[in-house]
């Protein structure tokens, strides 16, 4: 489901947790726009049928958007084999196209009606309820990312695209995140990435430019009892400022890291997030905190470039042109050099904070190094983090370049790496 594994039965496990819920049959079907699409069949406890959003609710609290059904039908009895078990295959074929939307499901607050807006827009749909997900109605990752700039220019803020995929897509739940967007300061609370069974989560960092969504398919790989919290930079909404040096970057993730987890404190980070999460194990253990794992996933050294200023002002005016050159330079460069604040925008504060890093040794006793051996960079990654890590770190290589080392089929042995660690 919008690529990742769903296993019915683990939804189903999820239902028969509800207090009116007798018996559960989760299966797919083919929506429209030929989007595959999640049924949950029921009988009840009372024989009444349970309101769809009560228990759309009940699963979201429990598992992430991609594995909440979208369309819920009651049975007074469910036709069964000799042997009691739900006959599957004769389930009738649900079909959510041509209804009549009622009053009451229209977008009903002001963001709610401008959010429709940028809908029929993007999906070219006319016609929806405010439960309707987006990407049920036939959305796909290019349109989501639209509506992301869309949203970024009629409300001033920005929303993770992960958010759409693990905490849902439908109009009404969008609009609570920008109302609360638009009144929370900085971003304070973890991002639930993945529920787990309880126990010691992992905290993943942030990118450059803020997302956490490079680490969907991580998690798509890894055990289902493991908790992943996701942390989300300092003006990720678009209102507070950002942070403009690594250090401070990490002393925020570090306050938010205590502030919902007792330590030891797990830490994981890829590329950008890699550097960052050693700074914050820095931060955490500056406090008197403890550290018990620190997993770097391919995370680069920019430090050991001396050119690394004059090459980023030529790669400006090499993407933008003499103007555009120009205004890219002025907003990071400066910065870069200590001779103004952060700029305004994540993607200029991250670029201009790794500018400025310089790296200090860090005793971790338990570091791990993932590295991408056809990184064009690999030879000098290796060697640049054991020099940082005077605790001992281990190394781990698999056969990816850096953008591959995320994705499938090379996450799956890079899932097995962080479980071995964490186990």
């Amino acid at each position: 489901m919008r690529g990742y594994n769903v296993r019915p039965s683990e939804i189903e496990q999820v239902l028969h947790q509800h207090p009116n819920v007798k018996q559960a049959a989760v299966v797919d079907f083919m929506g429209a726009h030929q989007v595959r699409r999640l049924a949950c069949h029921y009988e009840s406890r009372d024989g009444q049928e349970i309101p769809p959003a009560d228990l759309r609710a009940f699963v979201s609290a429990h598992a992430p958007a991609y594995m909440v059904p979208g369309v819920f039908v009651h049975h007074s009895a469910f036709e069964r084999t000799d042997t009691g078990k739900i006959i599957r295959n004769r389930l009738p074929q649900p079909s959510a196209i041509g209804r009549n939307i009622d009053r009451v499901d229209e977008p009903q607050t002001a963001t709610e009606r401008q959010l429709a807006e940028i809908w029929r827009d993007v999906l070219e749909v006319r016609v929806f309820a405010r439960d309707d997900d987006f990407f049920d109605l036939g959305g796909d990752s290019l349109q989501a990312m639209a509506m992301l700039v869309a949203i970024h220019e009629r409300f001033g803020i920005n929303l993770p695209l992960e958010s759409f995929i693990l905490e849902g897509a439908s109009l009404r739940q969008i609009a609570v995140r920008i109302d609360s967007s638009m009144t929370a300061e900085g971003a304070g609370e973890p991002a639930l990435l993945k529920a787990g069974a309880g126990g010691r989560p992992l905290f993943a960092l942030h990118v450059a430019g803020g997302h956490l969504s490079d680490y969907l398919p991580m998690l798509n790989a890894m055990d289902n009892t493991q908790q992943v919290l996701g942390i989300h930079p300092r003006g990720m909404d678009g209102q507070a400022r950002p942070d403009g040096s690594i250090e401070a970057m990490a002393a925020h993730a570090a306050d938010v890291i205590c502030r919902h987890a007792q330590p030891p404190y797990r830490l994981a980070g890829y590329s950008f997030g890699g550097v960052l999460a050693f700074e914050t194990a820095r931060a955490l253990l500056a406090r008197g905190e403890a550290v018990s794992h620190l997993i770097l996933l391919d995370p680069g050294v920019p430090w050991q470039d001396p050119l690394r200023l004059g090459k980023a002002v030529y790669r400006a005016f090499r993407d933008g042109g003499e103007g555009d050159g120009w205004r890219a330079v002025s907003r990071t460069v400066p910065a870069a050099l200590g001779l103004r604040d952060a700029p305004q925008t994540l993607e200029d504060a991250h670029q201009a904070a790794m500018l400025r890093y310089k790296p200090a040794p860090l005793a971790v006793e338990n570091a791990v190094l993932i590295a991408a051996t056809q990184n064009p960079k690999a030879a000098g990654i290796e060697p640049a983090w054991r020099d940082l890590i005077t605790g001992g770190l281990r190394v781990e290589q698999i056969e990816a370049d850096h953008m591959t080392l995320m994705k499938p089929p090379h996450i799956w042995p890079v899932a097995q790496i962080i479980a071995r660690e964490l186990a």
